[in-house]
């Protein structure tokens, strides 16, 4: 979303490209007016699309429109209760959606989506990075320096990060949604 550069601009050697969203049209920050031409280009086995179901709308507006197109999987956020009916009728025009938890695959379904339509796969953890700060394996943390310091419980980690271990607050800044109210 609102890469202005082309396929392979400051990726030269990888394996994957990046296409200019709004190429086509300076206004389409996600692209999708695009769909049509790469899709015919690179004859794609499957969409994949990692969206909010809104945005997935506006794509399937274009992607059901080509004839014979590829299936389409969406895998997106499903954190709120009761599914809108319009959200239901997006999830419709595509082959499967995937949800990041158990949670949203149950109201997708009690909204009225076959359960055969829809999977989960959850966002994952190395455990072999991400594990409880012990004495025996600590973890560590940088602090505002830079510098990483060993951290063996919550109140280190708090100590190391603000110079404190009391509570603290967290803005989350982020655009604004339907689902998110």
């Amino acid at each position: 979303i609102n890469y202005r550069g082309e396929a392979g601009e400051g990726y030269e050697g990888q394996k994957y490209r990046i296409h200019n969203p709004r190429r086509v049209n300076p206004n389409d920050y996600f692209g999708i007016t695009r769909f049509p031409d790469l899709i015919a280009k690179f004859k794609p086995d499957i969409i994949v699309a990692l969206n909010d179901i809104p945005i997935i709308d506006h794509m399937m507006d274009v992607v059901g429109g080509i004839k014979d197109h590829p299936p389409v999987l969406i895998y997106t956020p499903i954190d709120c209760e009761g599914i809108s009916a319009s959200w239901v009728k997006t999830v419709s025009r595509v082959d499967h959606t995937v949800a990041y938890t158990e949670f949203g695959k149950r109201e997708l379904v009690a909204a009225g989506v076959p359960e055969m339509l829809v999977s989960v796969a959850g966002h994952g953890s190395d455990f072999e990075t991400f594990y409880p700060a012990t004495i025996e394996r600590p973890a560590f943390v940088p602090n505002f320096d830079g510098d990483l310091i060993p951290v063996c419980s919550k109140s280190d980690a708090k100590k190391a990060f603000f110079g404190h271990d009391r509570n603290f607050v967290v803005l989350y800044a982020n655009r604004n949604s339907d689902r998110k109210y």
